[in-house]
């Protein structure tokens, strides 16, 4: 699959776009900047979901949202990481870029 060189923040590396080969013009740099993070993305996975459970809960206690709201974004958020960990188990999705 094509790469793209970009420069982060610390580094320069080739990142591996899994859409390569399926479009004909080359990717914009916004998006292949916007998409670079997604491999680090990837392994953070708890902490990013884990995260978002206290945000919601924080909003709920707030009034922001109901309790009924917040429940759904809960179930949500659980949803999504037995998603994620079904397909880690499944060998879907690397253990090495999730773990």
């Amino acid at each position: 699959m094509a790469g793209v060189e970009y420069r982060g923040k610390y580094e320069r590396r080739k990142t591996n776009q899994q859409w390569g080969g399926r479009f004909n013009e080359p990717t914009d740099a916004f998006v292949a900047r916007f998409t670079a993070s997604v491999e680090f993305d990837q392994r953070m996975y708890r902490q990013d979901i884990q995260g978002s459970v206290a945000h919601a809960k924080m909003l709920t206690k707030v009034g922001v949202l109901t309790e009924a709201e917040c429940d759904d974004i809960l179930n949500g958020l659980a949803e999504i990481q037995q998603d994620i960990e079904s397909e880690i188990s499944n060998g879907l999705l690397s253990l090495k870029m999730c773990t």
